[in-house]
Order: C-alpha cells, then sequence, then structure tokens
C-alpha cells in the first residue's frame, strides 16, 4: 500500500508556486494518481516504500515543460497599474529620505528618488495620454518567468541587505571590536549619520516590492474567458 499523504505532500509541493485555475489543479491530481499507480507497481515487483518513491519521483517530467504559464492580459492597463504602483513606492521611498537631507550622502539619495519620481510622473502622464488605463489590447505574458523572477529580485536583495548592513557595521564598530575599546557612539550626530549609513541602502526594498506588485496585477488583468 502506498502512503497517499506523502505523495500528496510533494506534489503540493511542486504545484506551490503554480496558478490555482482548473487546468493546472486537474494536471496536478493526475500527476498524483500517475505516481500512486507508479509506486504500487514497483512495490508489487519488489521494491521497498521508499525505493519505489523515489523511482516515481525519478521518472517524473519537469512539470515546467508541462504547464503553460503564459496569461492574457489587457496589457496596457497592466503596464500602467505596475508603473503608477512602482511610483508610489519612489514617492514613499523620497518621503521617508527627506529627514537624511543633513548629510552628503542623505541629499544623494533623496534627490535620486526625486528625479525617478518625476521621470517616472511624466511616463505616467504619457501613459495616461495615450490611454493605457481604458486599452482592451490584450497580449500575453510567462506568469513563471515573472514569478522566478521576483523570487530572484527577493533574494538578491537579501543578499545586498546582508553585506551592505554587515560592511557598514564593520566600518563603524570594526577597530573598536578590533582593539577592544568600548562600542557607542559619541554623540546624538554621530548616532544620526551610523543609522543613515545602515537605513539608506535598505530603501533599494522599494524594487522587490515593485517586483511583487507586478506579479499580484496579472490576476487583476487577467483576461476573462467567456
Amino acid at each position: 500500500m502506498t502512503d497517499r499523504n506523502d505523495l500528496k505532500l510533494f506534489v503540493d509541493r511542486l504545484f506551490a508556486n503554480k496558478r490555482k485555475t482548473k487546468a493546472v489543479m486537474e494536471l496536478k491530481q493526475e500527476i498524483l494518481s500517475n505516481l500512486e499507480a507508479k509506486v504500487a507497481d514497483c512495490m508489487s515487483s519488489g521494491m521497498d516504500y521508499q525505493e519505489a518513491i523515489s523511482q516515481a519521483i525519478r521518472d517524473l517530467d519537469d512539470i515546467d515543460s508541462i504547464i503553460d504559464d503564459k496569461q492574457t492580459v489587457y496589457i496596457h492597463r497592466y503596464r500602467y497599474d505596475v508603473m503608477q504602483g512602482a511610483l508610489l513606492y519612489v514617492f514613499i521611498a523620497w518621503i521617508v529620505t527627506i529627514p537624511a537631507r543633513l548629510t552628503l550622502s542623505g541629499v544623494m539619495v533623496n534627490t535620486l528618488f526625486m528625479v525617478l519620481g518625476i521621470a517616472g510622473g511624466v511616463l505616467l502622464l504619457t501613459m495616461l495620454q495615450k490611454g493605457f488605463p481604458s486599452s482592451a489590447e490584450i497580449d500575453q505574458v510567462d506568469t513563471g518567468k515573472i514569478g522566478r523572477m521576483i523570487r530572484r529580485v527577493w533574494i538578491l536583495w537579501g543578499l545586498f541587505a546582508i553585506v551592505i548592513t554587515g560592511y557598514s557595521l564593520l566600518i563603524k564598530f570594526g577597530s573598536d571590536l578590533w582593539f577592544g575599546r568600548q562600542v557607542g557612539f559619541s554623540g546624538p550626530y554621530d548616532f544620526y549619520e551610523t543609522m543613515l549609513q545602515l537605513v539608506l541602502p535598505l530603501t533599494t526594498i522599494i524594487i522587490p516590492l515593485a517586483a511583487r506588485k507586478a506579479g499580484q496585477y496579472i490576476t487583476k488583468y487577467e483576461v476573462k474567458q467567456s
């Protein structure tokens, strides 16, 4: 007898990041049934349970080549909302970094966000004039590729955040730790500067947040099949 729960957990993980459409759910159920039949067949040939499971999984084709990850969306509406969401994050970052203008690095970062906000606003107005929000033009987007891109962006940003935070702390406190001196701040302004060195690079979180929004808007602008 095969343990259906073991196979079900495996298949659930296999489809964890896939769209929950009717076709995908039917394919998921079909794969589960095929795995159960394969495990039962292997066990009837003398394999033990774990060996049969391993054999069945090895024989499973790559589901990415089976599932159609293309989704039809109202492409101009989708692009307009993605741009609008990204612009919102840029303006939030600009507002958050205004207090940082007391330092040169703070002025540079805040000004960069201001320039990006202005450029994005101009682009958004251009898209508005071209009728993007009401356009009925459709096209396909690869949801699988977008999903993988979002995961990579989050991973890269996480690594960046860890490295830049560690580097900033090492530059600030490394010599004190090396020579056994007491770690601390010489005053409020020193504390302020140190916090800026840590916080300013982390405002780049708007990049993975905007990427995540791009993934969420796909469902919003999906063309419903009648």
